[in-house]
């Protein structure tokens, strides 16, 4: 008599199981379509916020290329004009020399321009050789 009521009490738990599963199996039937428009939703917003952060990631990187290139051009100009500020001293002494290397060879404090060193007379022109070689050293 108790292996009678052990295997009633088995059937019956069998059978309550199978019950149990047969509901699952037609609840996760019933959700599946709305698992993969779920899944479907995720993998979107998933793509859409790699794409946001790749280009936030790019506009980043050019905006720091583009700094770094101002910064370059920046540093360009300034060594430049440090060049040319350097370059100014020395070239003012040099046209001192010229003009005073010019100034001693002058006869008796006429004024001697490019005509008379040439032998074509005395007349005086209104560019001297002093002024001429200065104003074109400095273009």
């Amino acid at each position: 008599m108790c292996i009678h009521v052990l295997l009633e009490m088995e059937v019956e738990l069998s059978k309550q199981r199978h019950a149990g599963d047969l509901h699952e199996k037609e609840r996760l039937s019933r959700i599946m379509g709305n698992k993969e428009i779920y899944q479907e939703k995720v993998a979107y917003h998933r793509q859409a916020e790699t794409d946001r952060l790749k280009r936030e990631r790019e506009d980043r990187i050019s905006r720091i290329l583009q700094s770094r290139k101002q910064e370059r051009e920046k540093m360009r100009k300034l060594k430049y004009f440090l060049q040319v500020e350097e370059e100014r001293p020395q070239e003012l002494l040099l046209q001192k020399q010229i003009v005073g290397a010019n100034s001693s060879s002058k006869p008796d404090g006429d004024r001697w321009d490019r005509n008379s060193s040439f032998g074509y007379g005395g007349g005086r022109s209104s560019t001297t050789w002093s002024s001429s070689r200065v104003s074109r050293d400095r273009h």
